[in-house]
């Protein structure tokens, strides 16, 4: 892939060392995407392949915010679908997030 990205006009390399993938291996998480993002803007503002991660990549992702509800919603499915809660307080998780 690199080897491509060299040969190609406006293609860059990006790495993927230490991210990391969802539980189901096949995705990255959501900080593991936001890296790859961090990293790819790097590559095309620069216009140069990101051959290894960035010193300080982990501070540029600590924004505070509150999960939108789409988010909320995907978490808490997620913690009913691996067992961390049961179904009676996932439905009680739902009624706060659907609240106006």
């Amino acid at each position: 892939m690199q080897r491509f990205a060299s040969e190609q006009q406006n293609c860059f390399f990006v790495t993927a060392a230490d991210l990391t993938a969802n539980p189901d291996g096949i995705h990255l998480n959501a900080v593991s995407q936001r890296k790859f993002g961090y990293r790819y803007y790097e590559a095309f503002s620069k216009k140069c392949h990101i051959l290894k991660p960035f010193p300080g990549e982990e501070q540029s992702l600590n924004v505070k915010r509150d999960y939108s509800k789409t988010e909320q919603i995907y978490l808490h499915s997620m913690d009913l679908a691996s067992g961390k809660i049961t179904y009676a307080e996932f439905e009680a998780q739902m009624a706060k997030v659907m609240q106006p």
